[in-house]
């Protein structure tokens, strides 16, 4: 910031002599002059500010900036009869004084702040203002004083975000599934200043919350959305739930700017932040669709038949930054289900599943894992095995979906499909934290079984199709939802 003006001056009988008005030590710019004698004295503009942007870190130049001009003019006179001219320069100033004595010694004193917003100031701008101030003493033994101080301060408006992390060139960046709350905010308060009317727009996929019960707590799980309220808050609270590789997001908003009752300008401010899926790893190996004699008289189709009909293996690694967290987080596996499995008795009458058709939790929330866990099928992710090579900390799970038949069955038909989840939840680092997808296979089974006789002719033998099919093993970006659980050995069959 450099300040360029114009005088301090006194014009008197014996003629007119000036000096510049300089630096003072409070970070305004003046002057202040005291005469003997009859005369003019005072001080005057115009003043011209120009201020160059100074980058933090090669940040941009902010989009806007509050911009406080402050002028306070003194005059005096030991003259009853001296005469004033005060003006701050600020006409649209939003506070004003104005006081004046006569009692000993006449005086005048006057001063204004200014607020005012400074939209898109790029890297240089100038402000000016032409302030004035003068006495005119009218004995030529008296002693006249007057003085001219004008203050200019500029704040930023930025975007804040809670919940972040830092790199060590002050970059933002943070996990899907971690809590960020943005915050417009002033670098240096104003006081007095305030925001409100705001108006957010936040960039990448994002979610408000996700709720999850298992069968004992109601079984349901529901996602929902920021809305149009929610934008319009002084702090949003949301998560990102889909950026893969490092995508980066922008956070930004607009509000109007307040001095008490008075509004001073819309003002505009923005972040960025690079949004980090963690690294994963999700595989399958899928086997066929089998029809097993259990013993004489009883027999059932089944998906795998000595191995799983589908099993999973994940394996969850957060990126290096994010190793001074509290912790690595959780992952887990989740199973929706859609059922279709009927039978016909040999009476003709067909029997269907009643859950046939729905979608719904597969059994329990998370799904089982192979191994025992004491966190509810939950794997921990270990600290201190961020981003190494030789993590081998991978956990597997699978499912044999099976219908049992007998000798009293003429007819078999299974048609169901599953959606099969990884998700993640990374470690609470002080702003809150939510599960989120990252891998989805989407995978079914189907025979039709006609007896003839008996079934031993098929005993130990692959039925069409033939294996498990998977229609999809790919990154997945929505969250499973349900408003069910199924529990196939107590769900019955009507007719």
């Amino acid at each position: 910031m450099s300040f360029t003006g114009r005088t301090v001056y006194c014009l008197t009988q014996y003629g007119f002599y000036s000096m510049p008005m300089h630096l003072l030590q409070n970070s305004s710019y003046g002057g202040d002059h005291y005469f003997n004698g009859a005369g003019v004295t005072g001080c005057d503009g115009p003043i011209t500010v120009t201020l160059n942007w100074v980058a933090d870190a090669n940040e941009d130049p902010p989009l806007s900036l509050i911009v406080s001009e402050q002028c306070s003019l003194t005059g005096w006179s030991t003259d009853s009869g001296a005469s004033f001219t005060a003006d701050t320069g600020l006409p649209n100033a939003q506070t004003n004084t104005n006081t004046s004595t006569n009692d000993p010694n006449p005086s005048i004193q006057k001063s204004s702040a200014y607020y005012w917003v400074k939209n898109s100031p790029g890297q240089q701008f100038t402000i000016n203002c032409s302030p004035s101030v003068s006495a005119s003493p009218t004995s030529p033994a008296s002693a006249t004083s007057v003085s001219l101080q004008y203050r200019l301060l500029t704040t930023p408006v930025e975007v804040h975000l809670k919940g972040v992390t830092l790199d060590n060139a002050g970059n933002q960046h943070i996990l899907i599934g971690q809590g960020c709350t943005p915050e417009l905010k002033m670098r240096m308060p104003l006081g007095g200043i305030f925001f409100d009317n705001y108006a957010w727009t936040i960039g990448g996929d994002t979610f408000k919350s996700y709720v999850a019960h298992g069968p004992t707590t109601g079984s349901y799980a529901q996602v929902s959305f920021l809305t149009g309220v929610d934008l319009k808050l002084p702090a949003p609270y949301f998560f990102w739930r889909s950026e893969d590789g490092g995508a980066p997001a922008t956070v930004s908003a607009t509000a109007d700017a307040f001095v008490g009752n008075l509004r001073i300008g819309t003002v505009t401010g923005k972040a960025t932040v690079t949004v980090w899926c963690p690294y994963y790893f999700c595989g399958y190996n899928a086997d066929g669709v089998w029809l097993v004699q259990n013993a004489p008289g009883s027999y059932s189709l089944e998906a795998g038949n000595l191995i799983p009909g589908i099993s999973w293996t994940g394996r969850c690694i957060p990126q290096d930054l994010f190793a001074g967290m509290a912790g690595a987080g959780l992952w887990a596996f989740i199973q929706i289900m859609h059922p279709g499995r009927w039978y016909t008795m040999d009476d003709g009458v067909r029997h269907s599943w009643y859950i046939n058709g729905l979608l719904g939790l597969d059994t329990s929330y998370p799904y089982p894992f192979w191994e025992d866990f004491p966190v509810q099928n939950v794997v921990t992710l270990d600290n201190s095995n961020y981003g190494k090579p030789d993590d081998d900390s991978s956990h597997a799970s699978s499912d044999t979906p099976s219908k049992g038949m007998d000798d009293t069955m003429s007819n078999v038909t299974i048609n169901e499909e599953f959606w099969t989840y990884m998700v993640y939840r990374p470690a609470d680092i002080g702003n809150g934290n939510q599960w989120v997808p990252l891998h989805r296979i989407h995978w079914s089974w189907a025979a039709n079984v006609n007896r003839v006789g008996n079934f031993r002719s098929n005993n130990g033998l692959p039925l069409e199709p033939g294996p498990v099919i998977v229609t999809e093993d790919a990154r997945c970006k929505t969250h499973p939802i349900w408003n069910r659980v199924f529990d196939a050995p107590n769900s019955p069959y009507i007719p």
